[in-house]
Formats: C-alpha cells, structure tokens, sequence
C-alpha cells in the first residue's frame, strides 16, 4: 500500500502470471516490488512493510496557519457577537414608561406628566387624553391644570408600528 512516506521509494509492479503447457493463464498473485538500496523486496497487494509504520514523523507545527486559524476564530466570535447584537436590540418594542403616575393638585394649579421613551431612536408622538376635562384637562405637552375637585384619569397613548399602546396615570384635584 502506498503511503505518503513512501514518495521517495522507487516502485515497479511485477506480472508474476505463469503460463502453462497449453498457453492458459494461471492465478498467480500480483506482487508489488519495493527498490531499497538496490535490493528488491516483495509484498504482497494487502500486505504492508513493517518499515513504513516506524518512518512515521511528526509535522512541525506551522505558525501561520496557526495565526490564521486563530484569526479566523476571532472573527467568528466578533460576528456572532454582532448578530446577536442586532438581533436582541432589534426586537425589543419600543414603549413609554410614566414616571409619576400619582399626582395630587388643587384647582387652578398645573404640572406635567413626567415620562421617557424606551428602547428606540425613532421619534414616538405621544398624546395625552383626560378621562374627564370638567376635573382635570390634558395638554399635547403632556402638561395638565386642575380644573375642579376630584379625580380623573390622564391616558398616555402611543402608536408602534400599527399597534397602540397606552398608559395611565391617577390625577386627584382638591
């Protein structure tokens, strides 16, 4: 059996078929002869010399492709650490997030809904809608005016895409 140790080995192939009597062909086995040093061994088709296991010899190790393979890794992870990236910030819905939603006014007085917008860089128009304007009326910048005693309901309300969202929050006039 050929291997790649055996590249500098010189190799002939034998026909060692006898021919009888009446010129028929007989089954002789095909032998491989192996030139070393001028002198010629044979073996057999499945048959491998012992010498060739032992010549076996350790590559050294090549540093450049080692430094590519450890470069082409890197990549990797950067890539997959981008997609990833792109993949969990571009799923997150955007939203409102009220940060008082209890507020308490006496009549005449005015103050504003404090909010932010969560999670996008898109520009959100936010309106703001009372549940009663006899109580409490709502401004477009999401400013408020007690109006007359009791409580009433300020609606943050929102659009993402078609969907809409909507937020309260609890106003009491005294």
């Amino acid at each position: 059996m050929y291997t790649e140790d055996d590249k500098d080995e010189d190799y002939e192939y034998s026909d060692n078929n006898d021919y009888n009597t009446d010129n028929k062909l007989e089954d002789v086995e095909e032998d491989y002869q192996i030139v070393e040093e001028n002198n010629f061994t044979n073996y057999g088709i499945d048959q491998e010399p012992n010498y060739i296991e032992n010549k076996k010899e350790k590559r050294p190790i090549d540093k450049g492709r080692l430094f590519k393979l450890a470069i082409i890794v890197v990549l990797l992870i950067i890539l997959f650490t981008l997609v990833y990236f792109i993949i969990t910030t571009g799923s997150k819905t955007p939203s409102v997030n009220i940060l008082n939603r209890e507020i308490i006014l006496n009549a005449g007085e005015s103050s504003a809904i404090a909010y932010e917008i969560l999670d996008t860089e898109k520009e959100i128009r936010v309106r703001f809608a009372s549940s009663d304007e006899r109580i409490v009326s709502a401004y477009e910048d999401g400013s408020i005016v007690g109006v007359s005693t009791g409580e009433a309901t300020i609606t943050v309300s929102y659009y993402v895409g078609n969907t809409l969202y909507e937020e309260e929050c609890h106003v009491t006039v005294k």
